[in-house]
């Protein structure tokens, strides 16, 4: 298939690194925030996070979000006076992408893995059972980068995918660099077994493991952590349809 630009006249160029990297796992309004705001870089009346709004028609605490989301993935910048933001800058995004796919392993590597490793085939069905939906490539090289790299066993990196499932919500997208945070945490704390992540862990009660607290909510169609359908099965029944499978 061809594409024809011909008809183009003014444009704003989007950095590559953007699209290659942050597009697809990105919330459509933030996208529209960062493209608008790229646009109008140059006209500072129009880069202020009500005129964005209006201009976009959303909250201006969309826009902030979507803001603060871009500074927390290193493509922003944010100077703020009395809790306001008074400046923004464009960071450099290889920069960031740079830090950002830093703990991956290399394409053919995972189809290794996928192809020969059933523990590492195992991980991507629960991981894709936690989310409702296939993982990108980078969410998996990140996820099989930990088990293959980094001496996470298989039990450990089970319950980093079933920790990142329940902690994320509506405005974190972004499993791959959510999970290499928690992951980077988890070994620089000297956490090496799944108990030790669980005994650390903030959303798990004494009375309860993690899947049971998830179950009891599963009923109400989505669950508080995520924007996705909540499951009433177990992390026992994933692992045993991924052995199936």
């Amino acid at each position: 298939m061809t594409v024809d630009k011909s008809a183009l006249c003014e444009y704003t160029p989007v950095p590559d690194v953007f699209i290659n990297i942050y597009l697809g796992n990105a919330d459509g309004d933030h996208v529209r925030v960062y493209l608008y705001l790229l646009k109008n870089a140059s006209d500072p009346s129009a880069s202020d996070p009500l005129s964005i709004a209006s201009a976009l028609h959303i909250t201006q605490e969309k826009v902030i979000e979507a803001l603060m989301t871009w500074e927390k993935e290193g493509l922003l910048e944010l100077k703020t006076t009395g809790g306001a933001i008074n400046a923004i800058k464009f960071l450099n995004p290889a920069s960031a992408a740079a830090a950002k796919t830093k703990h991956q392993i290399t394409a053919g590597r995972l189809k290794q893995l996928r192809r020969d490793d059933t523990d590492a085939g195992q991980l991507i069905f629960v991981a894709e059972e936690y989310f409702g939906r296939g993982l990108s490539p980078s969410e998996a090289k990140t996820l099989l980068y930990f088990y293959d790299n980094a001496g996470f066993s298989s039990e450990l990196c089970d319950y980093l995918i079933e920790y990142c499932a329940s902690m994320m919500d509506n405005r974190s997208r972004d499993f791959s660099g959510y999970m290499n945070k928690v992951a980077v945490s988890w070994s620089e704390n000297g956490i090496s077994t799944a108990a030790q992540a669980k005994a650390d862990s903030p959303i798990r009660s004494k009375d309860a493991p993690l899947h049971e607290k998830a179950a009891s909510s599963a009923h109400t169609g989505k669950s508080k952590f995520s924007d996705f359908a909540s499951h009433d099965y177990d992390f026992d029944e994933l692992t045993k349809r991924a052995k199936q499978k």
